[in-house]
């Protein structure tokens, strides 16, 4: 599944491996005739260094006690992608000063999305986005954490949430409130990291001259087919069309389960007393899952089937 063939002396924790191939693509020429071959080389390498990301961010997340994994991502974050940060800038600024480019709907799109992240780009900012990065890991090592003692067993969250769905209302109770016991504990350190990520996500976007950060996040995600505007009056339509008949759903499964008063660990309840359980361990998800991208269509099975050759990590386990 590696997309390295391209670059097969690239290190993607060692910058002096990877400068050499920017500075190619800064030094080339880049006119109308070139234009779709110099960007392939540069997709090509944009694909070697965000595949390599995605491997290093899945190592860190997949076990989040993983010390090893974790320095590897934390140089990742620290060295490599502020350096490539700038190269990248520097790559748009070199296509976006280039005249008479081919001009298709795919690179219309393309150039929009480039001249906007150039126009956002602040130097000074490579360095917050850099911690931003790192707090967001501290946010997972805290949740991926998180457990709960159930009938002699710890289990994680995210199972102990699949508990929510049995018939018997005390069950659903006790392990509900566990859960968020789970949470109350480890308030003080989630309050405190995002107190820490607010200023610095403030003075990103003061940087580059936006009054609120949901003003640049919203560039740098290119929703250009939307405004934050657009986005609240989809919410008052939740609030008008969809909150009724929620509530009236709610009331239906309240009066299915014959209690007097809807509550948390009610919500996720089978009114039938019957909860789904479609596997009973990860080798029978594994072989369904498999079973049915092979019916629905042949290629996409055997992408499946590539993926289970040690690129999943479908189990749920603490950290």
């Amino acid at each position: 599944m590696s997309t390295n063939g391209h670059y097969p002396q690239l290190d993607p924790l060692d910058w002096d491996t990877i400068q050499p191939h920017v500075d190619t693509l800064l030094a080339a020429e880049l006119d109308r005739a070139s234009a779709v071959a110099w960007l392939q080389r540069w997709s090509n390498l944009n694909a070697v260094m965000q595949e390599a990301g995605a491997r290093i961010y899945r190592a860190v997340t997949e076990n989040t006690a993983d010390e090893a994994a974790e320095q590897r991502f934390n140089r990742f974050v620290e060295v490599i992608m502020p350096q490539m940060r700038v190269a990248e800038q520097a790559l748009k600024q070199k296509l976006l000063a280039a005249a008479d480019l081919p001009s298709t709907d795919d690179t219309t799109l393309l150039m929009r999305r480039f001249r906007t992240e150039a126009d956002i780009f602040r130097a000074e900012n490579v360095a917050i986005e850099s911690k931003l990065d790192l707090l967001g890991n501290q946010y997972n090592k805290i949740a991926g954490a998180m457990t709960i003692e159930w009938q002699g067993e710890t289990i994680t969250v995210p199972k102990a949430n699949s508990l929510l769905e049995e018939p018997d209302r005390t069950t659903r109770k006790a392990v509900w409130r566990r859960m968020m016991d789970c949470f109350l504990a480890e308030r003080g350190s989630l309050n405190d990291l995002y107190l820490e990520m607010l200023p610095l996500r403030r003075q990103l976007a003061a940087n580059a001259g936006y009054d609120s950060y949901r003003d640049i996040r919203w560039l740098q995600l290119a929703r250009f087919d939307y405004t934050p505007e657009d986005c609240f009056t989809f919410h008052d339509a939740i609030e008008t069309e969809v909150v009724p008949l929620a509530s009236q759903i709610y009331r239906d499964l309240q009066s299915r389960l014959g209690i007097d008063a809807m509550r948390p660990w009610d919500v996720d309840a089978d009114p039938y007393g019957q909860p789904l359980h479609p596997f009973s361990d990860v080798a029978e998800l594994e072989t369904g899952a498999q079973r049915i991208f092979d019916e629905v269509d042949p290629e996409l099975g055997g992408y499946f089937r590539t993926m289970s050759t040690g690129y999943l990590d479908l189990a749920s386990r603490a950290n």
